[in-house]
């Protein structure tokens, strides 16, 4: 398995490749923290902690020892720029795998050995911190307006993104979603206009917003912050969290297996599914 981290702003250290070499640590190591009582285990839960892992910083071999010498220094300075820039902006960066699963964290901590050999390479022994403390696996989904809503000239064409796959007329309207997990998931919703207060029903679940998308217009509902926010064609976002269906919340989790999804076909929307694992997928 592969790791890299990438920070908030998208920049990349991969930590496969020269000068950035993973040696050793605890990424794929889990547990769970629970209370206990009259021999009874409650409160299952995930917390937040700390995954050590080494980082070796060895330049290229081959180059003279004067630009290995540069080399390294390079190396350390852009480290500390990458994971330093996510701590103090409090923002999460990610170690992500070539499993496609990735780890929301900062890294905290850094201690160096080596750094004082006359031999240029050096170790960092790294602490990256979870709050949520579980992998993510993202699964994409997305579901075209019926063509009987669209011009035929627009046939399945007008979305403000690119879809990974088309879906036959056979399934626009009424589909079933295969989640492939074994807990419930968050989820990003994003609604395309025109339509008017957009309900969608998955496994029995409705999730709607009270009110109108215009042509270009977008709305995206996250679970895992709770926010519903319009995406005006003008740039203008407005959020519209007291226009949410309550009485059956916006945001209930998508369950496990094979989910009917059913619409009236007016719109389109992408639905992306955030598989939490408390071990990344393995190669």
């Amino acid at each position: 398995m592969k790791f890299r981290y990438v920070n908030s702003r998208g920049e990349i250290l991969d930590f496969s490749e020269f000068p950035y070499l993973f040696q050793s640590g605890d990424l794929v190591k889990y547990a769970w923290s629970y209370d206990s009582a009259n021999n009874r285990i409650t409160n299952v839960r995930r917390e937040a902690g700390e995954k050590p892992f080494k980082v070796g910083l060895i330049p290229d071999w081959s180059l003279p020892y004067a630009e290995k010498r540069a080399a390294l220094k390079e190396a350390a300075n852009r480290l500390y720029n990458v994971i330093e820039y996510d701590v103090v902006n409090k923002t999460d960066g990610r170690i992500e795998t070539d499993t496609g699963s990735y780890l929301p964290c900062r890294i905290f901590a850094s201690e160096k050995s080596d750094w004082e050999n006359p031999t240029p390479y050096m170790f960092n022994d790294l602490t990256a911190v979870s709050g949520k403390n579980a992998w993510i696996t993202e699964q994409d989904f997305s579901f075209y307006k019926s063509a009987s809503f669209k011009d035929a000239a627009e046939s399945f064409l007008d979305y403000a993104y690119d879809y990974a796959y088309d879906y036959t007329s056979q399934q626009i309207g009424q589909v079933l979603l295969n989640i492939d997990h074994i807990d419930t998931s968050d989820f990003k919703m994003t609604i395309f206009g025109p339509c008017s207060s957009p309900r969608i029903l998955i496994a029995g679940h409705p999730y709607q917003v009270f009110t109108s998308l215009s042509q270009g217009d977008y709305l995206i509902v996250d679970s895992r912050d709770h926010t519903v926010i319009k995406h005006l064609s003008n740039g203008t976002q407005q959020d519209m969290y007291d226009l949410r269906g309550k009485t059956n919340t916006v945001f209930e989790k998508i369950p496990p297996g094979s989910n009917a999804v059913s619409w009236d076909g007016s719109f389109g929307f992408d639905l992306t599914v955030f598989l939490e694992r408390s071990e990344p997928l393995w190669s």
